[in-house]
């Protein structure tokens, strides 16, 4: 599918942008792009990522869009606490960053420890 002439990607049941978004398989995803404001992962087991810091008022989505297992993603900067867990299809969290405190949730579906 199309949409003024980007392509629509299908991840689970979320049609995204592709141009827009970073499309990463597996269980060692290693660091997420912070270029992209959208991260739609498919789990294939136990997995982990790293999120590093961004600049002032930075977005990230994070979504798993299939689930094969957990994701355990590890922000630099963590305000709200040290590891975020999506356990289920179609988890996410949005996050903004703040220099001073890093990563702040402001929502989403994932656990925070």
């Amino acid at each position: 599918m199309s949409q003024s002439g980007k392509v629509l990607k299908e991840v689970g049941s979320v049609n995204v942008l592709s141009s827009s978004a970073e499309f990463l398989n597996g269980t060692t995803l290693g660091a997420l792009n912070l270029s992209n404001e959208v991260s739609l992962i498919t789990t294939t087991g136990s997995a982990t990522a790293t999120l590093a810091d961004g600049v002032a008022g930075q977005k990230k989505t994070i979504v798993v869009g299939t689930h094969g297992g957990n994701l355990v993603l590890t922000p630099a900067t963590f305000a709200n606490g040290a590891t975020l867990t999506f356990d289920a299809a179609l988890e996410y969290a949005s996050l903004v960053f703040d220099p001073a405190v890093g990563w702040v949730s402001v929502g989403g579906t994932a656990t925070i420890a």
